[in-house]
C-alpha cells in the first residue's frame, strides 16, 4: 500500500464515525473502522499526526458486520463477516 496515497481529511472531521479503535502492537498508530455510506473504511492515525491513512477500503463490502472490528498481532485487519439469512425454521420431532 502506498501510504501518501491514501491519506485523507483530518480523522477528527471526517464524516462517519470512529468504530472500535485499537492500539498498533508497536503503540504508534491508532486503527478504527467507519461504517459510513461513502467513506467505508479500515484506517489508521500515527500519533501525532491529524490525517487517517486508509488501510482497507471497506465500501463495496455490503456483508462486514459493523459490531467488530480489529487488528491481530502482526496489524493485520480482521473483520467479522454476516453470511446468515433473515429466515427461521420451526421443526417437529417424533420421539418413539
Amino acid at each position: 500500500m502506498a501510504a501518501a496515497q491514501n491519506r485523507g481529511a483530518p480523522w477528527v472531521t471526517e464524516p462517519g464515525s470512529v468504530k472500535l479503535p485499537g492500539w498498533s502492537r508497536d503503540g504508534k498508530y491508532v486503527y478504527y473502522g467507519n461504517r459510513s455510506s461513502e467513506n467505508a473504511g479500515y484506517r489508521r492515525v500515527k500519533l501525532g499526526e491529524h490525517r487517517f491513512e486508509l488501510v482497507v477500503d471497506l465500501k463495496d463490502l455490503s456483508q462486514l458486520d459493523p459490531s467488530w472490528n480489529g487488528i491481530d498481532p502482526t496489524d493485520t485487519p480482521l473483520f467479522v463477516r454476516n453470511r446468515s439469512t433473515d429466515e427461521i425454521y420451526a421443526l417437529d420431532l417424533d420421539l418413539p
